[in-house]
């Protein structure tokens, strides 16, 4: 299988880096610790990307009214959907009836029997984990979708999304905007971490056509990761017409598009980084895609999930294990009031106490 851009040699220069960091403090790890249940694999998700996969799918069809979600993690994006004002069906009542169809799961949707569901002209949409899922799965799964022009969306790091439209067509700019400011949407997206529509656009892959090339000529039972689909040219959205907004928005939208996609490539090289245990690099990469963008669904589920680390090493007593992932959380974001507090009772425990009352101060100061 041919790999994507990030295990070559990359130079990426992102001049806008040196923006201050947003003052916003991450609270989701407070609220991890609060309900953390050692016996739901939910509490260990970032909950958010089902909020972010439901208003991805809005782009395909803003003006629908109804949709279908079915299969096993419907319930999340169905509720998400809902309060977009979508009235949403969990259950196949008869054919023809919504203008988006969302099948959700890792088991490959029965799409004949989907389609039949879907409007004329309606979206289709496939919400699936790559965790432990081989290439060739990938591939055939890809192949199998029914639209003839297909979208990938890389939500998060195992949370990918494929959307379409039955009947492929323009997608209008301005009917996106107009939707993602509406009331009731831009509350629960700003509560998902993302507060424009180029934000959530961090997160397209690119097209069908533009992927599948990854796949030839390689090893099809590799475990799928991010690196091996993202191109080294920030994918075209031509697919997008500007419909009735002006030119100067059209362009800065396209210009903040292009930019939000820079930064998840260097999220995606921190994350290469991690896994090849080269820590301090990866979290240099982190860190400076944070400066350009703290929302970064990516960055905040790869931050979710070292809160969960943390705790799972606090409740069977390795504090030094814990301290270790706050301590890459502040390096991360160091404005982030929750993990600097808990950072400094995990080294006060460790017997740190000078050290620990200078981050507490710190966390004060923040606070104030």
């Amino acid at each position: 299988m041919k790999l994507g851009w990030l295990r070559t040699p990359v130079a990426v220069v992102v001049a806008v880096m040196a923006l201050m960091a947003s003052d916003e403090m991450w609270t989701g790890l407070d609220r991890l610790r609060r309900r953390l249940s050692f016996g739901s694999a939910l509490e260990y998700r970032y909950a958010p990307l089902d909020v972010l996969a439901a208003y991805t799918v809005l782009m395909e069809r803003p003006d629908s009214r109804s949709a279908l979600v079915t299969g096993e993690g419907a319930g999340p994006v169905a509720d998400s959907l809902t309060c977009a004002g979508i009235a949403c069906a969990t259950n196949r009542v008869e054919a023809g009836r919504y203008g988006l169809v969302v099948a959700c799961g890792r088991r490959r949707p029965d799409w004949r029997t989907l389609v039949d569901c879907a409007l004329p002209g309606g979206a289709m949409a496939w919400f699936f984990s790559v965790s432990d899922m081989t290439a060739r799965e990938l591939r055939d799964g890809m192949k199998a979708f029914p639209c003839e022009e297909a979208r990938l969306w890389m939500i998060g790091e195992d949370d990918w999304l494929l959307t379409g439209r039955l009947e492929p067509r323009l997608l209008k700019l301005d009917m996106m905007l107009e939707f993602f400011s509406s009331d009731g949407a831009i509350e629960e997206l700003v509560k998902a971490g993302c507060d424009s529509l180029p934000e959530l656009f961090a997160s397209y892959a690119g097209s069908r056509a533009e992927v599948m090339p990854a796949f030839e000529g390689g090893e099809l039972s590799a475990k799928v990761r991010p690196e091996f689909f993202l191109t080294k040219e920030i994918p075209k959205v031509a697919w997008i017409d500007k419909g009735a907004a002006d030119d100067d928005i059209y362009e800065g939208v396209m210009r903040e598009i292009r930019s939000m996609q820079i930064v998840r490539r260097v999220v995606v090289e921190g994350n290469i980084l991690a896994r090849d245990g080269k820590v301090e690099e990866s979290i240099d990469k982190w860190a400076a895609a944070t400066l350009r963008n703290p929302h970064d669904s990516m960055l905040l589920d790869r931050l979710y999930r070292l809160a969960v680390n943390a705790a799972a090493f606090e409740k069977i007593g390795n504090i030094p294990g814990a301290a270790k992932c706050y301590e890459t959380m502040v390096a991360v974001r160091p404005k982030d009031i929750a993990a600097l507090e808990h950072y400094a009772e995990c080294l006060r425990r460790l017997g740190n106490k000078d050290i620990a009352d200078a981050i507490d101060r710190r966390a004060m100061e923040l606070r104030r």
